[in-house]
């Protein structure tokens, strides 16, 4: 506005505007999120719907872009920690809540099996891409082995995962299907069930209490 440079394309001059919407989110100028306010903590919200908003909005942007990446213990820690913070404070609860019996009574899988189920999702793309199974391909012809690969390798990782020491195209693709539904595998458990039964009745002080040790 004003003073700012105006920047073209193609000979055409690219208008400045006021906010816009990037990958569902909305950008304004300021780049802060006050145009964006899923108002998810608010205490007139029922918990299922503050969960479809989390698994919709937040838990995709959280997790944007890392299918192809390998994460440390460190970050992948950060992960964790932050998605239980937001749904801690989403639900108003203390920090001191456990969070992995919260994650299950909430239907919400844990981050890293969600992220690996990503990756796999990745992979198996790759393969059925003519180019890059042709990729996989060299390296089974070339036996390459699991040690050959970089740390930061995301073939390395899945070969880790599947439990496999070289790439075998077509044994991979089997293992990852069967690896994929395994992942798909509801867990739960006898603390998970009742802490969904708080959950239900969060408007009882007596049930909200008995959430945070």
């Amino acid at each position: 506005k004003g003073s700012e440079a105006k920047p073209r394309m193609c000979d055409q001059e690219i208008k400045y505007v006021d906010k816009l919407r990037y990958l569902g989110v909305i950008l304004n100028r300021n780049n802060n999120n006050k145009d964006q306010n899923l108002q998810i903590d608010n205490n007139f919200l029922q918990i299922r719907i503050k969960i479809h908003l989390y698994k919709v909005f937040l838990r995709p942007t959280l997790t944007y872009g890392l299918e192809n990446y390998v994460l440390s213990r460190e970050q992948l820690k950060k992960i964790q920690t932050t998605e239980a913070t937001m749904i801690k404070k989403m639900l108003n609860l203390k920090k001191t809540s456990r969070t992995t019996n919260l994650l299950l009574a909430l239907g919400l899988e844990k981050i890293e099996n969600k992220l690996l189920k990503e990756k796999l999702a990745f992979v198996k793309r790759l393969l059925s891409n003519k180019l890059s199974f042709g990729l996989f391909r060299e390296i089974e012809n070339n036996l390459i082995k699991k040690e050959e690969f970089s740390n930061k390798s995301i073939i390395k990782e899945i070969l880790e995962c599947l439990e496999e020491d070289k790439i075998e195209v077509h044994k991979i693709i089997q293992l990852i299907e069967l690896k994929r539904k395994d992942l798909m595998k509801k867990e739960t458990n006898g603390i998970s069930d009742s802490i969904e039964e708080c959950l239900r009745k969060m408007g009882n002080e007596t049930y909200k209490r008995m959430l945070t040790p």
